[in-house]
């Protein structure tokens, strides 16, 4: 009520201001709101004095704490910025010196970049850090496949880093999911698993899923949520290797959750923005939030969408469900 009526207010004041001041009324006003505005910029909110990019001499400054603290040559860095020089200015600053792996992951041939790098990374560490870029959940999800503990973080205005471990130890924050569903495609739990089965060429075990030009869809888990122990407003994080000699296959990893014959959720992930290079195994992730409203008794389906009908491997699935806190 004040808001809508403090204009009136307003209004009710300068209403005993003569007409007659020959503009001296207007001209005394716009001394004030200017001295006001002035003072409040730069005396009170120091803006002059305020360092505004304080994200990257933030993150530089958490960079070279890092390095000290766990030795640069035991961490794989990489960033996501629109330019590596925003970030070196300062590290030069601070006179420290460190090595990026990658410096940008902004499309699907980095992201193929990036799915390389932690799959053969051989060091203890990956360094994770972003700024004025859209900190994509799938990159992390797409880290800790490899690296799923997280024992460093910070964050600043539309920035972050985020220190990635193979090592649960020292760990800030809780990274392990509360159920973990897990198929390597050996015990036939999936529908159809049998006939799509093939032994000669797997990511790990005896068997793995091969969908050809023949199908259109590979096998499919198709359970009740309160089956997977899967609650509403819960976290997913799903990951499954993926193979195949075609550079491009239109594929898509897909979940949908129904009821009574209607699909109330559906989301994909393509292959293509994962696959690293033809013949060779790579990880394909998938981050999202269940709907809040859910009662466990609606099918959730979970498949292999070979569009294209190119011929594609899948083993190893894994899927992290973190319940709401």
């Amino acid at each position: 009520m004040l808001l809508f009526s403090f204009p009136f207010l307003l209004l009710f004041i300068f209403s005993f201001i003569p007409d007659n001041t020959k503009g001296l009324t207007a001209a005394f006003l716009t001394v004030i709101i200017l001295a006001g505005g002035a003072y409040s910029t730069v005396k009170e909110k120091k803006y002059y004095s305020t360092p505004h990019f304080s994200e990257f001499r933030g993150i530089a400054k958490r960079m070279q704490e890092t390095d000290i603290k766990y030795d640069s040559e035991n961490i794989d860095k990489v960033v996501n910025v629109f330019h590596p020089y925003y970030l070196q200015y300062y590290l030069d600053i601070l006179k420290h010196q460190t090595d990026f792996k990658i410096t940008s992951v902004m499309n699907d041939s980095e992201v193929k970049l990036l799915n390389r790098l932690v799959t053969e990374s051989r060091k203890n560490y990956l360094l994770f850090a972003f700024s004025n870029t859209y900190d994509d959940p799938a990159i992390d999800a797409l880290i800790r496949t490899q690296f799923p503990f997280i024992i460093e973080r910070d964050s600043f205005f539309n920035s972050g880093l985020r220190l990635y471990s193979k090592d649960k130890n020292g760990m800030v924050w809780n990274a392990l999911p509360d159920a973990v569903l897990s198929y390597g495609f050996e015990t036939g739990e999936w529908n159809d698993e049998s006939r799509f089965r093939d032994s000669n060429s797997v990511a790990t075990g005896n068997y793995a899923i091969r969908i050809d030009s023949a199908n259109e869809f590979g096998p499919g888990l198709f359970r009740k949520l309160n089956e997977l122990k899967v609650v509403a407003g819960s976290t997913i994080d799903i990951g499954i290797k993926a193979m195949s000699q075609d550079s491009i296959t239109g594929a898509k990893f897909v979940v949908s959750i129904d009821k009574n014959n209607e699909t109330i959720f559906w989301q994909a992930s393509d292959f293509d923005r994962y696959l690293s290079e033809p013949g060779k195994w790579s990880t394909v992730v998938m981050h999202f939030d269940m709907p809040v409203k859910l009662s466990g008794d609606e099918t959730i389906k979970i498949y292999c969408w070979n569009e294209k009908r190119k011929q594609v491997y899948i083993d190893d699935f894994k899927m992290n469900i973190y319940f709401p806190r």
